[in-house]
C-alpha cells in the first residue's frame, strides 16, 4: 500500500528509496532472506512522537522482545498453555507474537522528526520567522 510504501521508505517496486539509512541493511540481506514489518508500530511509534512533542517535551520507554535491527528469520511464534506451539496450531486459542525491529520504530520516529524540521526550517526560510509550536 501507499501508506506501508511511506513508513518504510521504498518505492513502488520495493527498492529502498536514497537517503534510507536501513537501505544498506535491506540490501546486505541475502537472497530469500525473510523481512517483518508492523506499519501499525511505526505509526504508534510515530504518534507516541507526536504527543511528546505536543506537551514540549518527554520521554517514551517501549519494552518488548526483539532486536536493533531486521532479524534475518523469521520471528513469528505462537504459544498456548505457556508452550511454544505453530501459530496456527489452534486458531483462536494461541497467542500470536514477533519480534519487534526497534530500529524501524526509531527510524520511524526520525523521520517523522526530519520531517517536521524540515518543515520548520522551510518556514522560516519564505517568512524569516520561527515558526509558531506545533498543536
Amino acid at each position: 500500500t501507499p501508506a506501508l510504501r511511506t513508513l518504510l521508505r521504498v518505492s513502488g517496486s520495493g527498492s529502498p528509496l536514497e537517503g534510507n539509512p536501513t537501505a544498506e541493511a535491506l540490501n546486505a540481506l541475502p537472497t530469500g532472506s525473510v523481512v517483518e514489518a508492523c506499519p501499525e508500530g511505526l505509526l504508534l511509534a510515530q504518534d507516541i512522537a507526536d504527543r511528546i512533542e505536543k506537551c514540549n517535551g518527554g520521554a517514551a520507554l517501549l519494552i518488548d522482545y526483539g532486536e536493533d535491527g531486521a532479524s534475518s528469520r523469521d520471528t513469528m511464534r505462537g504459544f498456548w498453555r505457556h508452550t511454544q506451539v505453530h501459530p496456527l496450531s489452534r486458531p483462536g486459542e494461541v497467542d500470536v507474537t514477533a519480534d519487534v525491529d526497534f530500529a524501524a520504530l526509531r527510524e520511524s520516529v526520525n523521520q517523522r522528526i526530519g520531517l517536521e524540521e524540515s518543515l520548520k526550517r522551510k518556514h522560516f526560510a519564505d517568512t524569516g520567522k520561527v515558526p509558531p509550536p506545533s498543536t
